[in-house]
């Protein structure tokens, strides 16, 4: 899974640095009407803990009780012989706050999965604020997928995430997510 968080982070950082320069229809600071940015839309932004545009954010979720809204997001799905694997990535610009969530399974995701936390196979990895050793004390996370009216497939779902952060506990829970998904592989 780290080729693919590398190479999903590379292409993220560039949509991004597209997004934030308003070039999707959205302005820099989250305002207008939003367009598709790799999977995502722009349009919700959130400053000083608010959520004000949370009804055009992709994913939304509350950080010790303080809500929380992708100004840009991406969900990536990558399938083949042996596995499924569906990553996440949600930045909130405001709360200078990078979330990404991957869940691999052998079989075709869909249904609720958990993080491994006393050995096994990760099933669910989580990234919080950039710090990719974010010690998981406990997660679910929910995923489907549906075509919307436009004929795209989109990955829904929820989270609930316990992590220890740079400063401390860190509540990341009430997460829901609908994005169009970016498919590579098979």
């Amino acid at each position: 899974m780290t080729v693919l968080r590398s190479a999903v982070s590379v292409l993220f950082v560039a949509l991004l640095s597209v997004g934030a320069c308003g070039s999707n229809g959205g302005g820099a600071d989250g305002g207008g009407s939003g367009g598709k940015t790799g999977g995502g839309t722009g349009g919700a932004a959130a400053t000083g803990g608010s959520c004000s545009s949370a009804a055009t954010a992709q994913v939304t979720w509350t950080e010790n009780g303080v809500a929380r809204c992708s100004f840009t997001a991406l969900a990536v799905r990558t399938m083949n012989a042996t596995s499924d694997t569906l990553e996440l990535v949600a930045v909130d610009i405001g709360a200078n706050a990078t979330l990404t969530i991957i869940v691999s399974s052998m079989t075709a995701l869909d249904g609720s999965y958990a993080c491994v936390i006393d050995g096994g196979a990760p099933v669910v990895e989580v990234t919080y604020d950039n710090d990719a050793s974010t010690p998981v004390q406990s997660c679910t996370v929910t995923v489907a997928f549906q075509t919307a009216a436009d004929g795209q497939l989109h990955a829904t779902g929820s989270f609930d995430i316990a992590i220890t952060g740079k400063t401390g506990a860190i509540d990341l829970s009430g997460g829901h997510y609908d994005l169009a998904v970016k498919k590579t592989g098979a």
